[in-house]
């Protein structure tokens, strides 16, 4: 458009409506949203702006601690699950070996300390089941364990099943 300068465009002009189109106004109505926005404007809490933004840093410190503990546990599941892994193939052979067979251990267990065949971890006593499941690193039993127990726990990490 071509206009001169410091000249002001027309007004468009809308076409009339007639009267009885157009809503009448509900004045009862319209007091009635007015009276409800204050009541709900008085609901909404006054807190400024540091407060909130401590109580977002509170949080966001409370979310950073759950998130560490979470990648705490995430390790030690993938170390659980990489253990177990490494430990199935020695499990399936002493599973299925004869009682006479040679057992099989993890690479790093002092293997001469250690009972040699399945016969021989079976007959283990509860000391001695004691002893062979610290050599191979696992949790101490409380005190009042019974033989049993201690025995079952050596044999179970091994893959011997009584």
């Amino acid at each position: 458009m071509n206009q001169a300068p410091n000249t002001i465009a027309p007004i468009p002009v809308l076409p009339p409506f007639p009267a009885q189109d157009l809503p009448q106004a509900n004045w009862q109505h319209i007091a009635n949203a007015f009276d409800t926005l204050a009541t709900e404007t008085a609901n909404i809490p006054n807190f400024a702006p540091a407060q909130q933004l401590d109580i977002i840093a509170t949080h966001l410190g409370h979310m950073t601690t759950v998130l560490n503990h979470l990648v705490v546990l995430v390790g030690n599941l993938s170390t659980a699950v990489t253990e177990a892994n490494s430990l199935s193939p020695i499990r399936l052979h002493n599973a299925s070996a004869s009682t006479t067979a040679r057992l099989r251990y993890p690479n790093n267990a002092p293997i001469a300390q250690l009972p040699q065949t399945k016969a021989d971890a079976i007959e283990l006593s509860g000391a001695s089941a004691a002893a062979a499941s610290a050599l191979l690193g696992l949790a101490a039993l409380p005190p009042n364990s019974t033989a049993l127990e201690r025995r079952r726990q050596f044999l179970d990490h091994i893959g011997v099943f009584i």
